[in-house]
């Protein structure tokens, strides 16, 4: 580090690095990682463009995850490629920029009667199955496997929680290939970036003096200048950098089981009455992006993300601020070409959330601009609960019973110790320089806008120059945008953005597997329906749109106190402030599947 420091101030080492290239090239040069190239699948897209120009039609089939990745390797390859139709099991409204030409998703069973030359498999771990589902319904026109020609580069680019475990029961097992399988291990913690495993499984193959054992012991020296030069770059940009440290579904009430944000709330500005406005994601995103109520501001309807019609990207503009977005790329996708929004090659279901870290990184390292950078931690705090450490890997939901189960609380535990430590490594190569966030949008168990703990959410503002101090009125997640403002201006006047009470407002479940799933009774029907409340200190009230009251006059009761004289007053008090306005959801489209919820509906 000292060397490295002697290097910047002599003017040798530039304060501008590409660190995506630099991991690459240690990679390579260690023999971790082979030289892959893409072009052939580049030269594939380019050969669908001419299909495209002919009038052939290419529809996609499967629009989950995966697809986004490929779709954004497809765009970044393309500029005039299209999809006519999109077949998915459960999903019924898709799009992708200017890609899809009809947002209509349909059951791939209607394929026949489809006007479908060729059919783009989105997918790389289901592309077999879909492959003998489309064979099986008799389809006639060609398949289009891109992941053929990605299949190397995804494999010594990419690595997810799935495939690292099955490489560590393996690595375990006293009858196994024990050398190639940590060689493997070592691999798939470096490119899911945990470098805290990655330099612990390295320090064994060399104590163990492996066969090559020295081309670990300069791995681990060349890892470790990279990471040291990295925090010596960013430390030298002399911005005043923002990093907001989004932690999905962990509730204020959860922060004993993480240590390390235990402490930033204990450093920095603590704001210990934090809520949602609504606790899920989708809308929690565009709450702090529009600063806007998801009923009055109508945010479903909201897709394209600028500095024209974000309240955030305007404040951050205002003061000569870019914004990043390290997170999921079905919100990555809708900002302009003003963000620097990442979005991976390929990324499923059980990818790790270090990557984003990483990516945050990168921006630092590379851009002249101060930077305020979201990075959304997501699969290890939400559903399915996995990381790079424990003895399982089970896919487990958020409902009551899957709680109810030890192995779900114990794994989710774990997921939550180690992505705990994650944060606290990758926080000291930014922290110097930069102001840091901690902040989440709900809680883990249920869905249910009634929940203190699905509601009440953690929230620090964190540097050396800012003193610790605690918030105690109310703050909603609403007012994120005047926060990061007075964060700006340097005024510091915290209370300014708090109230003696919160909004807190409900969507109905508009997506066709929400609302089957509703029906099903694997999801509690009242938590799935559109509400509006109001939380103070003391007490609660809300409001169904079908009609339902809640009144409970203190945070923790459970009982339901609408109907008692001694509260009247307090409850006409509580009703006025939190209002009446509801969608409806008979005029929008979005909400067709919703509809469905309703019958059978009684207040009681």
């Amino acid at each position: 580090m000292i060397e490295i420091k002697n290097l910047c101030q002599k003017g040798i080492l530039e304060l501008k690095m590409d660190i995506n290239s630099r991991f690459e090239n240690i990679l390579i040069k260690c023999g971790i990682i082979e030289k892959i190239s893409f072009d052939k699948a580049v030269e594939i897209i380019k050969g669908l463009e001419e299909i495209c120009r002919a009038g052939e039609k290419i529809g996609l089939y499967g629009v989950g995850i995966e697809a986004e990745s490929l779709l954004y390797f497809i765009s970044e390859h393309s500029d005039c490629f299209k999809i006519s139709t999109c077949f998915d099991k459960t999903i019924r409204n898709y799009n992708y920029k200017d890609i899809i030409c009809d947002t209509n998703v349909y059951p791939i069973e209607s394929i026949i009667n489809k006007d479908v030359d060729y059919i783009l498999l989105g997918s790389y771990s289901c592309r077999k199955i879909f492959n003998h589902n489309l064979k099986s319904l008799g389809y006639k026109g060609k398949i289009l496997d891109l992941y053929e020609y990605l299949e190397e580069y995804i494999n010594n680019h990419y690595s997810t929680y799935e495939t690292l475990f099955k490489t560590k029961q393996e690595y375990l097992k006293a009858d196994g290939n024990r050398i190639e399988n940590l060689k493997r291990l070592i691999k798939e913690y470096l490119l899911i970036k945990d470098f805290i495993n990655a330099f612990r499984y390295i320090e064994e193959y060399i104590i163990n003096k492996f066969l090559g054992y020295e081309c670990y012991l300069q791995l681990r020296k060349e890892l470790k200048i990279l990471l040291d030069e990295i925090e010596i770059t960013i430390n030298n940009r002399n911005k005043k950098d923002i990093i907001i440290n989004w932690i999905d579904a962990v509730s204020y009430y959860d922060i004993p089981s993480f240590p390390f944000l235990k402490n930033k709330m204990k450093e920095g500005v603590c704001f210990e009455n934090a809520y949602t406005v609504m606790p899920w994601t989708t809308e929690t995103t565009k709450t702090i992006l529009f600063g806007e109520y998801p009923i009055e501001g109508k945010l479903f309807l909201k897709e394209n993300l600028s500095v024209n019609n974000v309240k955030l990207l305007k404040v951050l503009d205002e003061s000569g601020y870019k914004f990043g977005y390290c997170g999921m790329s079905k919100f990555a996708k809708l900002f302009d070409e003003t963000v620097f929004s990442i979005i991976p090659y390929y990324e499923n279901k059980y990818s790790g959330s270090m990557q984003k870290q990483w990516d945050a990184l990168s921006l630092l390292c590379e851009c002249d601009d101060p930077l305020c950078i979201l990075v959304h931690t997501l699969r290890e705090t939400h559903e399915p609960f996995v990381c790079g450490e424990g003895e399982t890997l089970i896919y487990f939901g958020s409902t009551r019973e899957d709680w109810k189960k030890h192995e779900c609380r114990r794994q989710a535990e774990c997921a939550g110790k180690y992505i705990n430590n994650q944060l606290e490594f990758y926080e000291k190569l930014y922290k110097k320089n930069a102001i840091v966030i901690y902040m989440s949008d709900h809680g883990r168990v249920g869905n249910s806008p009634m929940d203190e703990n699905k509601t009440h959410v953690i929230l620090s503002v964190n540097h050396e120059t800012i003193p610790h101090e605690v918030i105690k009125n109310m703050f909603s997640l609403v007012k994120f945008s005047d926060m990061i403002k007075i964060l700006l201006s340097e005024n510091n006047n915290w209370n300014s953005l708090t109230d003696t009470y919160v909004l807190i407002e409900n969507l109905d479940a508009y997506s066709e597997m929400s609302v089957r799933d509703t029906l099903s009774g694997r999801l509690k029907k009242e938590e799935m329906l559109q509400c509006r409340g109001i939380v103070t200190e003391r007490d609660r009230y809300y409001l169904y749109a079908y009609g339902k009251e809640y009144y409970f006059s203190n945070i923790e009761s459970e009982e339901n106190e609408i109907d008692n004289p001694e509260y009247e007053n307090r409850i006409k008090e509580l009703k006025k402030i939190c209002g009446n306005d509801f969608i409806n959801i008979y005029k929008y489209k979005k909400f067709e599947y919703s509809r469905l919820l309703y019958e059978n509906v009684e207040l009681n």
